[in-house]
C-alpha cells in the first residue's frame, strides 16, 4: 500500500477522525474517497526505465505554506515548514535562511545573543545559494530580501535586550550590564557580517552592494548607541571608521554626515575638558583665596600684640 501523504503540506501524519482523514501538521480534511486517490507520492513517471516520482506540486504547496506563514508573522509554523522544504529542495537559499531566522525569532531574552549567532552562521551559505542557483536578473532582489531581514530581526532583538534591560530593578541592573551589551553586539555584528559576506561574493555588482552599504549604516548606527557601554570607545570608534569609508562608493552621503558628526562630537568633548579644567582652576584659585585668608586671620592678633609689645 502506498504512503498517505498530505496535499498542502506534505505530511504523512493523517489519521482518521469522524469518518475522514486530517492531517496532524496542517489540518486539512480528507474524505475516504480522496483519501483513496492519495496514495501515491506525487505523480508517478513510467516513461522511461527508471520510475520517477515527481513531487513538484507537493513542493509548490509547501512554499504557499510556508510564505503564509511568514507574511503572517507566524514563527513556529514557518520555522516547520521551510525546514520540510529544505529536506526536498536543499539548494533553496530562502528554505535555507528562514528556517533559521524563524527558529531565531522565537528566542527569549536569555538566547539573544545565540540568535544572532545562529543567523551570522548561515549567511556566507544562503548568499552563495543565491549566487549559484538563482538566475543574475533574480539574485539583486533576493539578496537585498536577505538584508532586508536582518535589519528587522536585529531591531527585533536590541530593542527586546533595551527594553528587558532597562526594566531591570536598579539595585541589580550592572549585575545585567555585560548581559545587554553581548546581545547587542551580537544584533550589531550580524549586521556588519551581512554587508561583508555580501561584499564578498557580489563585489563585483554595484546595485547589489548597496544592500551591503545600507547594513553597515544599520551597524554603524547601533554600535554608537552602545559606545558609552563599551570598554575601549576609541578603538570602537575605529572600528565604525572603517565601514564608515567602505560606505563611501556607494552613500557618500552617509560618510560624510558620519565624520562631521564626529568632529562635532570632538569639538563638543574638547569644550566640555576645556570647561572642566577651567572648573578646577577655579577651585584651585578658592582653595588657594581661603587658605591665606585663614593665614592672615591666625596671624592677626600675633601681628596686633607684637605691635602692643613693641610700643612698650
Amino acid at each position: 500500500m502506498k504512503q498517505l501523504t498530505c496535499e498542502m503540506c506534505g505530511s504523512t501524519d493523517l489519521v482518521k477522525q469522524d469518518g475522514v482523514f486530517v492531517c496532524q501538521s496542517c489540518g486539512t480534511k480528507y474524505s475516504v474517497e480522496e483519501a483513496k486517490k492519495m496514495m501515491v507520492e506525487g505523480t508517478v513517471d513510467v516513461s522511461g526505465s527508471t520510475v520517477k516520482i515527481d513531487t513538484s506540486d507537493e513542493l509548490e504547496n509547501l512554499y504557499q505554506i510556508a510564505r503564509r506563514a511568514k507574511n503572517e508573522k507566524n514563527a513556529e509554523n514557518a520555522a516547520k515548514y521551510y525546514d520540510m522544504i529544505l529536506m526536498k529542495h536543499p539548494t533553496s537559499w530562502e528554505a535555507a535562511f528562514y528556517t533559521v531566522y524563524f527558529r531565531a525569532m522565537q528566542c527569549k531574552i536569555a538566547e539573544i545573543q545565540s540568535a544572532a549567532i545562529s543567523i551570522q552562521n548561515c549567511l556566507k551559505n544562503v548568499l552563495m545559494l543565491i549566487h549559484d542557483h538563482v538566475s543574475p536578473d533574480q539574485q539583486e532582489p533576493c539578496v537585498g530580501e536577505v538584508a532586508s531581514y536582518c535589519m528587522q530581526i536585529a531591531h527585533q532583538l536590541i530593542s527586546a535586550a533595551k527594553q528587558n534591560y532597562d526594566n531591570t530593578p536598579a539595585n541589580i541592573k550592572n549585575d545585567y550590564t555585560q548581559e545587554y551589551v553581548n546581545n547587542v553586539c551580537a544584533a550589531r555584528d550580524m549586521l556588519y557580517l551581512c554587508g561583508t559576506q555580501i561584499e564578498s561574493v557580489f563585489s563585483n555588482n554595484d546595485s547589489i552592494m548597496y544592500s551591503a552599504a545600507v547594513l553597515w549604516e544599520h551597524g554603524i548606527s547601533y554600535h554608537e548607541e552602545l559606545l558609552p557601554y563599551l570598554s575601549n570607545p576609541l578603538g570602537n570608534q575605529q572600528v565604525m571608521i572603517q565601514y564608515a569609508m567602505k560606505i563611501k562608493e556607494y552613500d557618500p552621503d552617509f560618510t560624510q554626515a558620519f565624520f562631521e558628526g564626529l568632529e562635532q562630537k570632538a569639538e563638543a568633548e574638547n569644550m566640555r575638558l576645556q570647561a572642566k579644567i577651567k572648573e578646577v582652576k577655579e577651585k584651585e584659585k578658592e582653595k588657594e583665596k581661603n587658605k591665606r585668608l585663614h593665614t592672615y586671620r591666625y596671624l592677626w592678633p600675633c601681628i596686633r600684640i607684637s605691635g602692643y609689645i613693641c610700643r612698650l
